[in-house]
């Protein structure tokens, strides 16, 4: 079973159906192509639902895979060529833990993240113009060695075994 966490990876087929309650529903099984070595080649499977509260982002998921234009039914596999990021967890069904695609997002984590008010590219220099005098007075972290963080301290040439 493929552990929880981010990968990459890209649909490799595409099935429509109805769920227990009646909603339509689509499932793409995914090919993780980047991520832990162990999980590579693996599959996984996402399921969208077009409910009133899940439509949307169901067909934005469907978006970063390549989808393009506006007829579901018209959707191939082939269509669907983007690489995405997967969220794979751990879910329970039945008594069996399987892994299942959580949410389809674009790669490097762009639907995971959004805030609502965003800095223009030109807001954050200036922002950072008006930060950097203060972000001088702030010093760097250092490990309890002196290093900067992930360097090592520097060791003295061990003694010869004799």
């Amino acid at each position: 079973m493929i552990n929880a966490g981010i990968y990459n990876g890209r649909a490799q087929s595409v099935q429509w159906g109805r769920t227990s309650k009646g909603a339509e529903q689509v499932a793409l099984e995914f090919r993780i192509v980047e991520g832990d070595p162990e999980a590579i080649g693996q599959t996984v499977v996402w399921f969208g639902f077009f409910t009133d509260k899940t439509w949307e982002r169901t067909m934005e998921s469907l978006r970063y895979c390549g989808w393009k234009g506006d007829d579901l039914s018209a959707i191939r596999v082939e269509d669907l060529d983007q690489l995405v990021e997967l969220v794979v967890e751990h879910d329970e069904y039945q008594g069996d833990i399987n892994a299942r695609v959580a949410w389809v997002n674009r790669p490097g984590g762009g639907g995971r993240l959004k805030l609502k008010d965003q800095l223009s590219p030109d807001e954050v220099r200036a922002f950072a113009a008006r930060m950097k005098q203060r972000a001088k007075g702030v010093p760097e972290v250092k490990e309890p060695n002196g290093n900067p963080p992930g360097v090592p301290a520097r060791r003295a040439p061990a003694d010869p075994p004799f």
